[in-house]
């Protein structure tokens, strides 16, 4: 068992055990107010489910997109192109690691973007249905429902975290550039 697990399992007992015990109305409103946080804490903390949700990784783009019917086409024409991009760059154990950053998948699929619009353009048959196509996928995609600049916002905000990081980013950026 995962220290994370054991960590909420101990928040959860404390809680009841607190609430249990205590003997006045205000003590257990007390103790359910800090349970909730708690566990919400626990859940970012240990990067458990919601907060560990990366936008960019294959298997959540595929789950948005590839499995409904109304959005067919931004699986055919940018999750499917995207998808062999990225499988053509990297390894499978390098696409875990990349894909458990949600910074590194942002950098990587912005810099993919170039080479993601040819593929898409051709798949679309013009250019005006890939930039409908493009806001679509911007749309449902955003966090937040972000429009195009805050998306735009949002990549630079996660680029410049990997700027930090200039090792890492000169290991992506050959890769990318094979």
């Amino acid at each position: 068992m995962s220290s994370s697990a054991i960590i909420l399992i101990v928040i959860i007992v404390s809680a009841l055990l607190l609430i249990r015990f205590a003997g006045k109305f205000i003590l257990k409103l007390i103790g359910v107010l800090l349970f909730i946080p708690a566990i919400l804490l626990g859940l970012y903390l240990f990067n458990l489910p919601p907060f560990n949700n990366n936008i960019f990784s294959r298997d959540n783009l595929n789950k948005k997109f590839c499995m409904n019917e109304s959005s067919q086409d931004i699986c055919d024409c940018i999750v499917k192109p995207y998808t062999k991009l990225i499988e053509d760059k990297f390894e499978k154990d390098e696409l875990k690691e990349i894909e458990s950053k949600n910074y590194e998948s942002a950098y990587i699929f912005s810099k993919l973007s170039t080479q993601l619009a040819v593929e898409t353009t051709l798949c679309t048959g013009s250019e005006d249905s890939t930039k409908k196509l493009t806001n679509k996928f911007i749309k449902e995609i955003s966090p937040f429902g972000y429009t195009t600049a805050k998306t735009a916002e949002w990549f630079q905000t996660k680029t410049t975290e990997i700027d930090d990081k200039q090792l890492r980013k000169k290991e992506l950026d050959e890769k990318l550039d094979k």
